[in-house]
C-alpha cells in the first residue's frame, strides 16, 4: 500500500506533464536545455520547489500515476523522461 494521497499539487504536476507530454530530469541542472520541461518549470507554474517537484515525480510513480524511463539525448546525455501513464490519463481525464 502506498501513503500517499492525491492533492492538488500532485494533480497539478500530472497535467503539467500531460500538457507538455513529458517532463525530463538530467540529474544536475546545469545540464538543462531550453525547451525542456525540468523540476525548476513545473515549480514555477504551480508555485512549489523544486525539491517538492522532484519528491512529488518519485511518489506519482511509485503510485503508478507517471512512467519513468532511461532515454538519451541526442548530445549522448542519459537522463529520466517522465510521462503520464494510462492510469494517470485516466484519472485527470475524471477531474478534468
Amino acid at each position: 500500500m502506498i501513503p500517499y494521497t492525491l492533492t492538488r499539487d500532485r494533480l497539478a504536476i500530472l497535467a503539467v506533464i500531460r500538457e507538455a507530454g513529458c517532463s525530463i530530469c538530467t540529474g544536475t541542472c546545469e545540464h538543462r536545455k531550453p525547451g525542456e520541461l525540468h523540476c525548476h518549470t513545473i515549480g514555477q507554474r504551480i508555485k512549489i520547489s523544486s525539491a517538492g517537484v522532484k519528491r512529488r515525480l518519485r511518489e506519482l510513480v511509485q503510485m503508478g500515476l507517471l512512467k519513468r524511463n532511461r532515454v538519451e539525448r541526442n548530445d549522448g546525455k542519459v537522463m529520466a523522461q517522465y510521462k503520464v501513464s494510462e492510469k494517470g490519463l485516466e484519472l485527470l481525464d475524471e477531474i478534468w
